[in-house]
């Protein structure tokens, strides 16, 4: 492209003529005495310049052997996105972008760049034609803070609809940038058990942590086999349920994977393990474990028992585990005993009387601080003799049978009580 340069042409543009009305070229009628157009130097000049400025714009210099100059220049001023790449001027949540040539109205739907220099705190604007418009997030909402980065490439566009129809300009992104998610954005929920470093959907923390992840309600007989697909949820046993509850195999699941059994059938259930797995209350390995009507268990998955072979489900809570719980040791025997949370024990039993006089006898477990009461009674009931009870120590108490008519001691059996701690 090159400008003309023909000897008969001026070296200076001349004064164009007024404008006319705007028309169409025609090659004339002979027939009609309509006359052929003629080219004026006016519109010659206008067609040359608007060419040579297409070509210096780009920065190339014209060329009378070049004859492709002006869609080279075409292609070059859209690589350089003089038009929709600008350069932030503003503050911070009040950006200004200018460009060239300069906006008068915002274009709709048509996509920008523009180099962020400040990072937002908060809602921020957005000016390019000399008026401030909202600037949002991808999900139409004010931006919140850390969406627009200083040093940033921000991709904005004008959605005239926004803002009751005011308009406003929407960010798409922001290198360096947060996002901002559609209140209809749907993530990608990873696998039950996974614990990699993917992010977790709001269904995937519900069954995982926290809450539990559902009801299982059982209430038919035949009992319930339960599978890793159960983790989390409570098990809720109503009326109509008979039965065991079998947990799932330790292999199937992983380290920590809980499972709460609640019965309310009226009556007892029994909960056991699969294969050689083994069910851990205070650490005692035991093939099956019983929750009464009324109350709960949790089974907690822990691996194999003191690197044994035996997978391990210990009790970790519900009010049916006290049963187990040292709080509560127990020996449910004619001679036993039954502590309590407060440190308080009680303890029985029945020992034979002696005819030559008072019997020593170990109680069934030592008190740990104190004996604070004894009492005995004679087992015959007709006889006239009253049994008698001493507190050698902690561990020993003496007993006999005295016949308070006669005063001789008899061999009868006495029943005997201690409270303790």
């Amino acid at each position: 492209m090159y400008q003309y340069d023909d000897p008969t042409c001026v070296a200076t543009l001349p004064t164009p003529a007024a404008a006319g009305t705007p028309g169409y070229f025609t090659n004339g009628s002979p027939s009609t005495g309509q006359a052929a157009t003629i080219l004026s130097a006016d519109y010659m000049n206008a067609v040359m310049l608007e060419l040579i400025n297409v070509v210096k714009a780009a920065g190339l210099s014209p060329s009378k052997t070049a004859y492709n100059q002006v869609v080279t220049a075409v292609k070059a001023l859209t690589q350089q996105g003089v038009a929709n790449v600008g350069i932030d001027t503003g503050m911070a949540n009040a950006c200004v972008v200018a460009f060239s040539p300069a906006l008068a109205a915002p274009i709709p739907w048509a996509p920008f760049w523009f180099e962020v220099a400040n990072t937002n705190t908060g809602a921020s604007t957005l000016n390019t034609t000399g008026t401030a418009y909202p600037l949002v997030g991808a999900a139409h909402a004010p931006l919140q803070g850390g969406e627009l980065v200083a040093k940033g490439n921000a991709l904005v566009y004008w959605n005239p609809t926004l803002s009751s129809g005011a308009g406003a300009y929407v960010l798409i992104e922001c290198s360096g940038g947060a996002s901002q998610l559609a209140v209809a954005s749907y993530g990608v929920t990873p696998p039950q058990f996974d614990n990699g470093t993917k992010l977790a959907t709001t269904a995937f923390v519900q069954r995982t942590l926290g809450n539990m992840s559902g009801v299982l309600q059982q209430s038919t007989g035949g009992g319930l086999v339960l599978s890793a697909s159960n983790a989390g949820q409570i098990i809720d046993l109503p009326l109509g349920f008979s039965g065991n509850v079998t947990l799932p195999s330790s292999t199937s699941v992983p380290l920590g994977t809980a499972f709460t059994v609640y019965n309310g059938c009226g009556s007892a259930v029994t909960v056991v393990p699969s294969g050689s797995d083994k069910i851990f209350p205070n650490n005692l390995a035991l093939p099956s474990v019983s929750i009464s009507n009324g109350d709960s268990m949790q089974f907690v998955m822990f691996g194999t028992s003191g690197g044994g072979t035996n997978g391990g489900w210990i009790v970790w809570a519900g009010a049916a585990q006290l049963q187990y719980s040292p709080l509560f040791g127990s020996s449910l025997g004619s001679n036993g005993y039954q502590k309590l949370p407060s440190g308080l024990i009680i303890q029985w039993g029945g020992n034979p009387g002696s005819n030559s006089g008072m019997l020593t006898y170990p109680f069934p477990i030592a008190f740990p601080a104190a004996v604070y009461n004894v009492s005995a009674t004679v087992s015959n009931p007709t006889s006239v003799n009253s049994g008698r009870i001493g507190v050698i120590s902690l561990s020993q108490f003496e007993i006999g049978n005295f016949g308070t008519s006669n005063s001789l001691w008899a061999t009868d059996y006495i029943w005997w009580m201690a409270i303790g701690r």
